[in-house]
């Protein structure tokens, strides 16, 4: 520091002055924390982990359908859905109408991923004489076999893990439902008796 020839008690002034000014980080120009920037720390909205939680119970609560199940290659929320009828009584039927839906049908199901009026339909591209069995099935669940023409000719209450029993339709079917066990019984359902199938439901393999 050179100092100035200056009135006595000036140069002391000055001196000072030039100290205050020394090169160096101020209080301004440090960069800012999360903790010393609340407007970095804390957004404006809620983040959306802390949604997560009642997402999650919101879905487990009304899940029915529209629950993911790992286990399934065909979740049942992605699955065309019909109305069918039968004996006055209506049903919301997924669409297994190729040859991978069909082979997985209601495999790895619970009770609760479905209601008493909900099922499936198996649509076929011919008639012709059909057979299920229960593998990965985990519910007990009715069957009905149906001609092309929508005529129950056979029907089974059909075990769950069940894959030693003979479920075979007695005549050539082209339509196959599958609904919870015990319906068909409730609602008395019965062979001769004919499922209305919207001509929308057709094969695509």
């Amino acid at each position: 520091m050179n100092m100035l020839k200056v009135p006595n008690g000036v140069w002391l002034i000055s001196l000072l002055i030039v100290v205050g000014c020394k090169s160096g980080p101020t209080l301004e120009e440090k960069p800012s924390t999360p903790v010393n920037n609340p407007a970095k720390s804390m957004p404006s909205k809620p983040e959306k982990s802390a949604e997560v939680p009642d997402a999650q119970v919101i879905q487990t609560k009304n899940a029915g359908s529209q629950a993911f199940n790992p286990s399934r290659e065909f979740q049942l929320r992605d699955l065309q859905r019909v109305s069918g009828k039968v004996g006055g009584h209506v049903f919301n039927l997924w669409v297994m109408d190729t040859e991978l839906k069909r082979n997985e049908g209601m495999m790895f199901l619970k009770k609760e991923d479905f209601k008493d009026n909900d099922g499936m339909i198996f649509v076929f591209t011919i008639e012709e004489p059909k057979k299920f069995w229960m593998r990965n099935t985990l519910v007990d669940l009715d069957i009905c076999y149906c001609g092309k023409d929508g005529t129950i000719n056979s029907t089974y209450t059909m075990k769950s893990l069940d894959e030693s029993t003979d479920y075979s339709s007695k005549k050539p079917s082209m339509y196959v439902v599958e609904l919870k066990a015990g319906t068909l019984k409730r609602l008395g359902i019965q062979t001769g008796m004919k499922w209305e199938i919207p001509r929308t439901v057709t094969s695509k393999e």
